[in-house]
Formats: C-alpha cells, structure tokens, sequence
C-alpha cells in the first residue's frame, strides 16, 4: 500500500467512522479501522457487529493494499498532523509509515483477514429521503426513545410506511411518554420497522457533517443501509413487535390548551 490523501478528508472520514468501534470487545480487529485502497480512493471502514460504516475518500494510488490499525491510535495521529497531504505506506514487515509535513509516524498494523466481512444488504426495499426532512422527523421524536437496555424494543425509532394513505410515521416511546410525527410521503411500498435509536443518533449526526440534499435507505428484514453520498452505514434492526401506538394516543380531546410556544419554553427553566 503506498497512498497519499488530504488530512481534511481523512480526518472528517475516521471522525465518522470511530463511533462505530468497539473499544470494549475482546476481539483485537473490531478495534480497528480497515484502510483499503483501489484506483483513486480509499475506504475508511468500522464494524461493531452492530453498525458498520464506510467511508470513501479520493486519493492518489499508488499501489493497491488493505490493512488494519488500532483506530484510536491512528485517529489521534492524523488529528495532530500539520494540514496538507497526508502520505502512508505499508512496509514488508506489515507497520505502516505515516508521513505530513516534517512528521514521520510508525504504527504496527494487524492482519485485515482478522475483519468481519462487511454488511451486505440483498433483498430490500428502497426509499429516497430528503436530508432536511428526516432530520426534522427525528428532532421531533428521537428524544422520547427509552434508553433502558431492559426494554430493548422501545431502544428505538419505528418508521410506518404506508403506501395506501402516502406517508410515512415516525414513533418513539420510552414507557411513560409518546412522540409522533408523520409527514405525507408517496411511495410503493408498505412496511414497517425499528431503527436502533443509536444508529438513528450517528445517522444524524452524520447528516449534519456532509453537504447532500437527499439520501436512500435500504431495508430488509433484519438490517438496513443508509446510502449518504460516499457513506454507507449498515445497521442491524431490532426485532419484535412494537408497541400499539395508535391504541394509546386519545381519540378525544377533553382539554385543548394554546400556549405561546416561546413564552412555555421560558417558563420550563
């Protein structure tokens, strides 16, 4: 392996990427980022078992390699590196030579066969969501999903998409409180399913760093992937059957109040 890279880019890539490593598994590999190279980018990938991302980045090749470094060492180096091009190169005794500026790193690296193989996702359906939409959907439910790890089924956000009525709901609940939204939403396909809140979180906060204006989401039974321009992040599901939520909104209003919303918000500090 021997590429050379912008540090901004590598470093907005592995800022994204290291929410998805496990630091507290025994397995050595899903410690790490896989660094891959091919034609004229690499890929930054993290895997969890849970969530695996994977990030794109132009580069100069040249030569083809793939290898594995402990991500926290390898973020904190790249963090500290002058800006500018970012050089690596991985020698015969498997330690990668980090080069920037006047800075010379050298780290050991560790077999890449070690790494799970990434997510794959075949038979799905696919849905086109604007950016801007899905990050208001989320602000208004996200904050009601429980964080008990006793009630694993409310550990997340329920997408009901209904293609007979065009829209889609998103719900979340944590026992005690209920937060709804839906918006109208033409689509051909009907189902429903639960996004760990957590993959929910790290989709959004990777929607806030990127400059696109929509992006797809492919779902199938047990996982599903988020396609964010040169982003993918899997994720598995939670399975089980959510709670009725319909059932527990009141179909009858015995009180409506109307309240200035600034004016409620000063009043709760």
């Amino acid at each position: 392996m021997n590429i050379t890279c912008k540090k901004e880019n590598l470093l907005k890539a592995l800022t994204i990427s290291i929410n998805s490593v496990s630091e507290r598994t025994t397995v050595k590999a899903l410690k790490c980022f896989k660094i891959e190279s091919n034609k004229n980018y690499i890929t930054i990938t993290a895997n969890n078992l849970e969530t695996n991302i994977i990030c794109k980045i132009p580069a100069t090749v040249n030569e083809n390699g793939k290898t594995l470094v402990h991500a926290k060492t390898f973020y904190n180096i790249v963090s500290k590196l002058p800006d500018g091009d970012v050089s690596f190169y991985l020698s015969e005794n498997q330690t990668l030579l980090i080069r920037s500026g006047n800075s010379t790193f050298n780290i050991y690296t560790t077999n890449s066969e070690e790494f799970p193989e990434d997510m794959k996702i075949d038979n799905y359906n696919e849905i086109n969501f604007n950016k801007d939409i899905f990050k208001d959907l989320i602000k208004r439910v996200a904050f009601s999903a429980s964080d008990d790890e006793g009630k694993v089924i409310l550990n997340g956000v329920l997408i009901d998409i209904d293609d007979k009525n065009s829209k889609i709901t998103f719900v979340a609940a944590d026992g005690y409180r209920l937060a709804k939204d839906e918006i109208k939403f033409k689509t051909d396909i009907s189902l429903t399913t639960i996004i760990p809140i957590k993959t929910i979180n790290e989709v959004n906060n990777i929607l806030n760093s990127i400059n696109i204006e929509s992006f797809k989401i492919k779902i199938e039974q047990s996982k599903l992937l988020f396609e964010c321009g040169d982003i993918q992040i899997f994720s598995r599901l939670i399975n089980g059957k959510y709670p009725d939520y319909k059932q527990l909104i009141p179909k009858e209003k015995n009180l409506q109040i109307k309240v200035n919303r600034k004016d409620l918000l000063d009043g709760s500090e």
